[in-house]
């Protein structure tokens, strides 16, 4: 019952509005002003009453929370500030309006009682001393001849009450110190209106005032005739009635009514303006509270290439970007899992098979030394995952300085040369050009023992040698330094090599360890467990110095990896 009594009251106050643009669109052909009246005042009351309405049903779901956030929303706000910016516009055009009206008016006024001063004027007749009235003059006009002394000679009422406020006005106007001043000087200050049929010279006072009697407002204008030199013999003040300030008053309360109407019209469309505008906003909140970090699929895909429509594809590229994040972390927490498990559980059974049963020394020793390998790929591990940590947390931890590339090579193949050995391996160098960049010289090098040590662990039992160059390549003007890391290793099929620098990915398929075939491959070749990190290492080393690696490899033909490094320009001049 409620809602439908609401639905009624909106009805009728629309309704309302309606009738109240009727009447404005019919008044505008018409001279009735209370029409006009009429209909603003109906729409400012429709559009009160069908707010207050929204105000109400709003306080009555929500309570106190409804205000609250009706006042902090940008829907709310904007429509305020469209309200407050078109305000003093609307007060600085009703102000034009009404001036530039007003002084129209009183300017064609002015010039209707000035041509009838000088009709009147020329009528003065200086023998009798007396001004022709006649029946021409209405209840419009008001015609008075004055002495040189102010005395009222003539004058075109009758009624006694218009008399007295005639006498009243003429003393005010003999007694002003500007009419006592311009009649000493007539000649000089006062403006020449031309002559009377006899010749005598009329003068305007410029006294032009206006004056309220009983019967409505009048405009009045003072001339002055002169014959001669003896100064003015007498003087002409006509008046006309007028309905100036009527009609201004009139346009006044139009102009006011129509701001007010304008402004709350702008201030409903403004707010729906708002709502439509913000609607894709409320539709990205909406899909926030709804997305979790375990459901992290869902997206925006809104339509249009405005504002509005960047903010959800960047939204979009956001989830996405986080989708494939939490995605990195379970996987590289699952990964992480798996390689810590395997050695801990080897461990767990060495340790367990010592306490269980006597051994000899011989495995003892054995234990031992299987127990130290696990260990110390553990830490290789935990190390490695510190260095992606380092690297990824941005530039502020890593140190940089110019280096000379060449120098970091040959550092790194003295610190590989045991283990190319052990394994069987010849490292070939190209001669290494001099050539300078910007970086951390530790993590350069591990970035390149990781790299080589990989053509090393994959050549040995397949190829003699790992071949390293050094030169300079230039791409789009920016000079680059590309080393050059070769094997003769089995190769990466094109199936595996979009990921061999994903963390904890191996070629093999199955992506397991086998505890005992590696560590006799180990201990057979002198090379350490991998863990999968090194080659992801060194990617992020590469791409922490702004450069990247890149990897072309077949299947039974070796692999070569070629690490692009920015040049320091400037040290190289």
């Amino acid at each position: 019952m409620r809602k439908h009594a609401l639905r009624l009251f909106r009805f009728l106050c629309l309704l309302a509005l309606g009738v109240g643009v009727l009447l404005l669109f019919y008044s505008n052909g018409s001279d009735n002003v209370s029409l006009y009246v009429l209909g603003g005042a109906l729409i400012v009351i429709a559009l009160l009453m069908f707010g207050t309405s929204i105000l109400a049903t709003g306080i009555y779901k929500k309570r106190g929370a409804f205000l609250s956030t009706l006042l902090l929303s940008i829907r709310t706000r904007l429509m305020l500030w469209y309200m407050i910016l078109v305000l003093p516009i609307l007060m600085l055009s009703n102000s034009l309006v009404y001036n530039v009206t007003r002084w129209n008016m009183i300017n064609e006024l002015d010039t209707n009682l000035r041509a009838y001063l000088v009709q009147v004027a020329r009528s003065y007749d200086a023998h009798s001393g007396d001004i022709v009235l006649g029946n021409g003059h209405t209840s419009q006009e008001i015609v008075l001849l004055l002495t040189p002394q102010g005395a009222i000679k003539q004058l075109s009422i009758d009624q006694q009450q218009q008399k007295q406020e005639m006498s009243q006005f003429v003393r005010e106007i003999i007694t002003s110190v500007s009419f006592r001043e311009t009649s000493l000087h007539i000649a000089t200050q006062g403006q020449s209106l031309g002559t009377t049929s006899q010749g005598a010279r009329i003068y305007a006072l410029s006294f032009t005032t206006f004056r309220h009697l009983a019967d409505g407002d009048y405009r009045f204008d003072l001339a002055g005739i002169m014959i001669g030199q003896r100064g003015a013999v007498a003087y002409v003040l006509v008046g006309l009635r007028t309905d100036l300030f009527f009609w201004l008053d009139t346009l006044s309360r139009i102009q006011w009514i129509t701001a007010a109407v304008m402004l709350l019209l702008l201030g409903a469309s403004g707010y729906w303006l708002a709502g439509r505008t913000l609607r894709p906003v409320q539709r990205i909140t909406r899909a926030a509270q709804q997305i979790s970090a375990t459901d992290l699929h869902q997206r925006l895909r809104l339509p249009g290439r405005d504002e509005v429509g960047e903010l959800a594809a960047t939204f979009d590229h956001m989830l996405a970007r986080l989708e494939a994040a939490f995605e990195r972390q379970r996987q590289f927490t699952s990964d992480a899992s798996h390689e810590l498990r395997t050695p801990l559980t080897i461990i767990d059974l060495e340790v367990t098979h010592a306490l269980s049963s006597g051994l000899s020394p011989e495995e003892s020793r054995r234990m031992l030394v299987t127990v130290q390998q696990e260990v110390r790929a553990m830490a290789r591990l935990v190390n490695d995952l510190l260095t992606l940590a380092r690297t990824e947390n941005g530039v502020s931890l890593v140190s940089y300085e110019e280096v000379d590339l060449g120098g970091i090579i040959l550092d790194t193949l003295e610190r590989l040369a045991p283990l190319a050995q052990t394994a069987g391996v010849e490292v070939m160098v190209a001669p290494l050009p001099e050539l300078m960049i910007k970086g951390d010289p530790s993590l350069l090098i591990q970035l390149l023992v990781n790299v080589i040590e990989n053509a090393i662990k994959y050549t040995t039992g397949n190829g003699m040698r790992v071949t390293v160059a050094l030169a300079q390549e230039e791409k789009g003007r920016v000079k680059w330094a590309r080393i050059s890391v070769i094997d003769e290793g089995p190769g990466i099929s094109q199936e595996h090599l979009p990921h061999v620098f994903e963390r904890f990915y191996r070629a093999d398929p199955s992506r397991t360890r086998h505890p005992a075939r590696e560590t006799t491959s180990n201990e057979e070749s002198g090379l350490p467990k991998g863990n999968g990190l090194g080659l992801s290492i060194a990617l992020s080393i590469a791409q922490t110095h702004g450069g990247t690696i890149q990897v072309r490899s077949q299947d039974h033909h070796g692999s070569t990896f070629e690490i692009w490094l920015p040049i320091a320009v400037e040290a190289n001049h």
